[in-house]
C-alpha cells in the first residue's frame, strides 16, 4: 500500500490556503464592521451636535424676537405700560365718551322692589288657583260619593 505523499501534501497546502482565506475574510468583514460602526457613531455624535446647536439657536431667538413686552396682549399683563390713556380729565368726559358711566342703575333699588311685588304678586295667583283647584276635586268628590250613596239606597 502506497502512500502519495505528494497528493497528502498538497491536500494540506489547499486546506491551509484555505483557512488562510477564511482568516482573512473574517479580518475584512471586521474591519468593514468596525468601520460602519464608527461612521454611525461619528453620525450620531454630529446629529446630537447639530440638535443642541439647532436648540441653542432657538433658545436664543425665544430670548430676543419672543419677548412679553412684543405680544399683543402686553398692554393686560404689563399694567398697561403701553396703553391708551386720555389727557382728558375724567370730570370733562362725558357720557358718549364710554369712559365714566353716570346714571347706571339710577332707579335700581326702585326696579327691584317693583319685580318683588311682582314676583309676590305671581306667588299669591298660583297659590289661589291651586287652593281653587282643591276645593273644585273636593266637591267633585263629594258629589261622585253622594251619587254612589244615592245609587246604593235604590
Amino acid at each position: 500500500m502506497g502512500l502519495d505523499v505528494d497528493a497528502l501534501n498538497k491536500q494540506v497546502q489547499e486546506k491551509k490556503l484555505q483557512q488562510h482565506t477564511e482568516k482573512q475574510r473574517d479580518k475584512a468583514w471586521d474591519m468593514l464592521r468596525n468601520q460602519q460602526d464608527q461612521f454611525l457613531l461619528q453620525q450620531d455624535i454630529d446629529e446630537k451636535e447639530k440638535r443642541k446647536a439647532t436648540f441653542k439657536d432657538l433658545t436664543q431667538y425665544w430670548a430676543s424676537q419672543q419677548q412679553v413686552e412684543d405680544s399683543s396682549d402686553a398692554d393686560l399683563n404689563l399694567d398697561l405700560k403701553g396703553a391708551f390713556k386720555t389727557t382728558v380729565p375724567e370730570g370733562k368726559l362725558g357720557p358718549a365718551s364710554m369712559q365714566i358711566f353716570h346714571g347706571e342703575d339710577v332707579g335700581c333699588e326702585q326696579t327691584r322692589r317693583e319685580q318683588m311685588k311682582k314676583t309676590q304678586k305671581d306667588l299669591q295667583a298660583q297659590m289661589d288657583d291651586k287652593e281653587r283647584r282643591h276645593r273644585e276635586d273636593k266637591h267633585q268628590e263629594m258629589l261622585v260619593n253622594r251619587a254612589m250613596v244615592h245609587q246604593d239606597l235604590r
